[in-house]
């Protein structure tokens, strides 16, 4: 069992503002390539949702 793992980013979005995002994964049992992949689709979701690409995918 991995004790912790996290990460913080901050990311300039195409319109200029930014965001900021701290994930910390804890007590997980899987291997830290899977912990480090749920942080980055968590990053692209936060992503997608302030430059709307999330709704321009589901309208396809």
């Amino acid at each position: 069992m991995r004790a912790a793992l996290n990460k913080l980013g901050i990311i300039t979005l195409p319109d200029g503002r930014h965001l900021v995002i701290v994930v910390l994964v804890v007590n997980s049992r899987e291997e830290r390539a899977a912990c480090e992949k749920l942080i980055a689709d968590i990053a692209r979701t936060a992503c997608d949702y302030f430059t709307g690409a999330g709704e321009r995918s589901e309208t396809k």
